[in-house]
């Protein structure tokens, strides 16, 4: 997936719809991104500011629907963060239900659930995980 978005960054272009339906894992084991027609131009020079509309709830990034949103590549990057856990753990970061009200407020307050009890996460992961669902980032 990383390789994928580099490649697309490096071209100018941000994914912009990055979810699980939009991976692809072929039959010899390489990733494929796919659902590219939501894919923008992006320019990280640019003080430009995306809004990325295409996101399905759940991959959405907390400040996608709030006047300051993300800027380009950052909010592939809050994607994959949430497509990691998802893939780690089976399910969303911050809850059963993307559309209640709880799942909308741990998302803002950055407060994903912890790894289940017994979990064995290698910390690069758990590192990983964690800065690309930081608020901050």
């Amino acid at each position: 997936m990383v390789s994928g978005l580099k490649s697309l960054y490096k071209i100018g272009l941000i994914h912009n719809d990055l979810r699980p339906e939009n991976i692809w894992i072929t039959g010899d084991g390489r990733v494929k991104l796919c659902g590219l027609d939501k894919a923008e131009r992006y320019d990280p020079f640019e003080k430009r500011t995306m809004y990325p509309q295409f996101a399905k709830n759940g991959y959405c990034p907390p400040d996608a629907n709030h006047e300051v949103a993300r800027s380009g590549y950052k909010h592939d990057m809050w994607n994959l963060g949430v497509i990691l856990y998802e893939m780690r753990f089976g399910r969303l970061p911050f809850g059963l239900d993307p559309q209640s009200e709880s799942y909308k407020e741990n998302m803002l307050k950055g407060a994903f659930e912890t790894w289940p009890e017994g979990a064995l996460v290698p910390i690069q992961i758990t590192t990983l995980i964690q800065e690309l669902l930081s608020i901050d980032s």
